[in-house]
């Protein structure tokens, strides 16, 4: 179970969204997948979403389950271009989007932080709700949460151990959007 980065650069990528997964939750597993030239990392969060990194490189096999941590050990222990995954066999147990019909955005006038928030809803839920009025309840809480607040939402689930639901309501609670 090999991976092997096109360059420094990939590594050190796929290495920082790995350090933020594993942060969010220690046992987090890991679904990599090589296709083009490109591995992909997905990783269920605690927001009951699914995070994504695609960096230039190869995997052997061209799928394979991993825990967070070992590869986030892996990554930062081995530094050369071609890292063995051991035996991998984490439990996945969601289905992934296609791998195809996704369109890569550039920040090329550096404008989008990496903790840039946007809100992600199911079509399904979509097709149930009036979408102008979800728009209407979502816009600013979007519009209260910046890097910095972020960040502190996230010291008190990683660094504090709080409890992310608990740090959700009194962030939203503290904002005036729940009672």
């Amino acid at each position: 179970m090999t991976l092997t980065f096109a360059d420094p650069s990939a590594r050190a990528d796929l290495g920082a969204f790995t350090a933020r997964l594993v942060r969010l939750d220690a046992m987090a597993a890991v679904r990599l997948r090589a296709g083009r030239g490109r591995v992909t990392a997905w990783a269920p969060t605690p927001f009951e979403t699914l995070a994504t990194r695609s960096v230039e490189g190869a995997l052997e096999p061209a799928e394979l389950t991993v825990m967070g941590s070992v590869l986030l050990t892996a990554l930062e222990v081995e530094r050369t271009p071609e890292i063995d995954l051991g035996a991998g066999g984490a439990p996945w147990l969601t289905d992934l989007p296609p791998d195809d019909g996704w369109v890569r955005l550039e920040d090329d006038k550096q404008t989008q932080p990496a903790d840039a928030i946007a809100p992600i809803v199911r079509n399904d839920y979509l097709a149930k709700v009036d979408k102008a009025a979800f728009q209407k309840l979502l816009d600013p809480v979007s519009a209260k949460i910046d890097t910095a607040t972020l960040a502190d939402l996230y010291k008190q689930v990683a660094v504090d151990k709080k409890d992310i639901k608990d740090v959700a309501a009194a962030w939203l609670k503290a904002n005036g959007f729940v009672k």
